[in-house]
């Protein structure tokens, strides 16, 4: 982390040096401004600012280089550090149920066809940064070939073969992914958008999280109102179906060696 007034004075230094160098140090600045990458940290002066001493580029010419390479150094380097990973979906551990309703009795189904990935960045908070899940409309079944018919016709599967959930914010709630096990998970709210029969609709859910050595687990409870979708509620002669779908889901991402628990 670089104090705003230090940074000011070591990003004039490398310009005088190296124009083409200062510009873009210059440039990734402004789009840091007001980051953690700015203000007072970790070896922090009494003026707010982090480690690096005026003498460090009135000096030399030598200790204005170096300073010029330590502050790329920050801005790029830290660029790599907090890169996003891809983390694939495992799909055998996954899994996504749900239960439906009707007046004279329940039933219970699941996706049998889910596919995805996560993006994380290791430094990053939150850890995860966005997702993106795909369900295959013709893989859900209720473990009824009559139902399922009726149910895929409900959906308009040859139009809308996809449901689709974009992650697109986490929130952290509680806990630290890091440390967090199955019997003590991390919690975060979850905001995203959900699309179901080419209806899109915002959701934000309370989840929870943990580490299980080389995966990333997620899971979590919702109910889907089904009318929000524009899917009519289901009416047959003596059946009639609610409208609102309760489901649970427990989605497995893989992680890389270096993000794994040890």
């Amino acid at each position: 982390m670089i104090g705003a007034n230090r940074a000011k004075i070591l990003i004039t230094s490398c310009t005088t040096l190296w124009p083409k160098v200062g510009a873009l140090i210059a440039a990734r600045a402004n789009r840091l401004a007001g980051t953690a990458y700015f203000g007072r940290g970790v070896g922090a002066d009494n003026h707010g600012d982090c480690c690096y001493s005026p003498r460090m580029i009135q000096g030399t010419g030598l200790s204005r280089v170096a300073a010029c390479a330590v502050l790329a150094g920050t801005f790029f380097l830290g660029d790599a550090l907090h890169a996003a990973t891809s983390l694939p979906l495992e799909t055998a551990e996954s899994s996504f149920k749900f239960t439906g309703k009707s007046f004279l009795h329940s039933f219970q189904g699941q996706a049998q066809d889910i596919t995805g990935s996560a993006s994380v960045s290791a430094g990053a908070k939150p850890f995860v940064q966005s997702a993106k899940l795909v369900f295959k409309t013709t893989a859900l079944t209720t473990f009824n070939k009559d139902r399922d018919g009726k149910m895929k016709e409900w959906l308009h599967v040859d139009a809308h073969p996809d449901i689709v959930f974009q992650l697109q914010k986490v929130t952290p709630v509680s806990g630290d992914y890091k440390v967090a096990t199955a019997a003590d998970p991390a919690k975060f709210t979850v905001t995203g958008v959900l699309s179901i029969n080419g209806v899109e609709q915002a959701i934000s859910e309370e989840t929870t999280g943990w580490r299980d050595k080389n995966h990333l687990v997620v899971t979590g409870q919702t109910v889907i109102d089904t009318l929000k979708f524009g899917l009519p509620q289901i009416r047959l002669a003596v059946i009639t179906v609610a409208t609102d779908v309760k489901a649970e889901y427990k989605f497995s991402f893989s992680l890389p060696p270096e993000l794994s628990l040890k």
